[in-house]
């Protein structure tokens, strides 16, 4: 039985020189396919952003400052106290308690933070109207500092009520008793004092930049990872990544667009390396190939008529037998494996595109390989062996056509002709099973990038 295809990438180390997209590369590779969906997610974000802009009210704000300070201690760790003030305020349920000690109503949000690295922390009040905030954040500071340095005076009250009851206790001294008294109400530790109570009312107006810039951010991220998700659950085959990852196909060239700058000599190049590596693996003469297509043929006619030219171009005797299943009136090979009294090989075979190019059309005997004619298509095969270097089959269908297993499994190595974005991946995953039940061996895949197909294919047609 003929070796799978992974047994063959091990052994003659291919595809050749293809460069590997890393994860990062597939992904750019499907937002730029689905951009649609990029310029619609930026599209929804601007639009919300202008939204915004247009029934965005003005923010009206007040700032009050209180600080730490501490003679026992160094600036840093009054810092480092005042950020826990600043957590505490900012809890809603203390905040809410302040606020009704504040005796403060209305649409007035507020928050407090601080400086790096300072002791100073501020409160500040904003609401839409002016008028709720001009006393607003001096109040509410007010309360909060009321309330922290009623606990830490609380705290003293009650360490200088230990001391009374230790020197009760103890019969200590009463001098030494009054100086730590008096060291522990002069001790100033944690409480909060004002730095500035009162300040302007300022008015911050939503800008246009400011207001569109996130909602559109937000709106090209979603977009992006719209296309990503898409991408990765599409059935189609869109990259030589997704052909490996999804069928176990190595790709052993992608042919590009011809009608971009640069693209013939660039199509003619990776034809030239397709027929190389398939040269390195069916080394003698001579050979057949057959290539094929998955859930169409228009992608494997083109690649069977491209292989055809260059083999002819570099002097090798090619035969391209059109066996996709399109009839026709001139007399081909359906007629001699129909065993139509005197069709010989020499009548079946016409010129081709190039030369050293002869093509067998399939003529209008049958629309594919009849089953009953196997053996009078085997002699048909040996007869165009023997009269070419090289016999490329173009099949139809593998899915499709039953009868295109008959060419493969006849065929030293079969080739699967996948288009970007328009071959389904259980077509390729289902055509390489095929092949391979009646002992064929596909060798790999031959991409085509999206749109490259010439419009003279799109029927099939060779």
């Amino acid at each position: 039985m003929a070796p799978s295809h992974p047994d063959v990438y091990r052994t003659f180390g291919l595809p050749g020189d293809l460069p590997s997209q890393t994860a990062l590369q597939v992904q750019i590779s499907r937002i730029r396919r689905r951009w649609w969906l990029v310029a619609a997610g930026a599209l929804v974000g601007i639009v919300a952003g202008i939204v915004s802009w247009q029934t965005g009210e003005t923010l009206y704000s007040s700032k009050a400052a209180l600080t730490v300070v501490s003679a026992q201690r160094g600036p840093e760790q009054d810092a480092i106290m005042s950020q826990g003030y600043v957590s505490y305020f900012n809890d809603p349920s203390y905040q809410a308690k302040l606020r009704q000690q504040a005796g403060i109503a209305g649409d007035v949000s507020f928050k407090a933070e601080t400086v790096v690295a300072s002791p100073i922390l501020y409160v500040i009040a904003s609401s839409p109207n002016a008028d709720d905030v001009v006393t607003a954040a001096s109040r509410m500071a007010t309360a909060l500092r009321d309330q922290v340095n009623d606990g830490v005076r609380a705290n003293r009250e009650a360490s200088v009520a230990a001391v009374l009851d230790a020197l009760e206790a103890t019969d200590g001294l009463p001098g030494q008793v009054q100086d730590r008294i008096s060291a522990i109400t002069a001790d100033n530790t944690n409480e909060l004092q004002v730095v500035q109570l009162e300040s302007a009312v300022t008015s911050t107006t939503p800008g246009p930049i400011r207001t569109i810039a996130l909602p559109l951010a937000a709106g090209l991220v979603v977009g992006c990872f719209a296309a990503m998700a898409f991408g990765a659950a599409s059935r189609r085959l869109e990259s030589a990544f997704d052909v490996s990852d999804r069928t176990g196909l190595e790709v052993l060239t992608v042919l590009p667009r011809i009608d971009r700058r640069g693209g013939v000599a660039q199509f003619e190049q990776r034809v030239g390396q397709l027929a190389n590596v398939v040269s390195r693996f069916v080394q003698q003469r001579p050979m057949v190939v057959a290539v094929a297509g998955a859930g169409t043929n228009r992608a494997a006619s083109f690649v069977a008529r491209a292989l055809a030219v260059q083999r002819g171009s570099h002097g090798e005797r090619t035969i391209l037998v059109d066996a996709e299943g399109a009839t026709s009136e001139a007399t081909g090979a359906s007629d001699y494996i129909a065993d139509i009294r005197g069709v010989t090989v020499h009548d079946v075979a016409q010129d081709g595109p190039a030369a050293n190019v002869l093509v067998v059309p399939w003529g209008e005997h049958a629309e594919g390989p009849p089953a009953g004619g196997a053996e009078r298509f085997d002699d048909l095969l040996g007869k165009l062996r023997a009269n070419a270097d090289v016999v490329i089959i173009d099949c139809p269908p593998i899915v499709d056509a039953a009868d295109a297993q008959v060419l493969c499994a006849a065929a030293d190595v079969t080739l699967i002709a996948i288009e970007e974005s328009a071959t389904r991946t259980a077509d390729v995953v289902n055509g390489v099973r095929l092949v391979e039940h009646v002992g064929g061996l596909t060798l790999g895949a031959v991409l085509i990038e999206r749109g490259g197909v010439p419009e003279r294919h799109q029927s099939g047609a060779g």
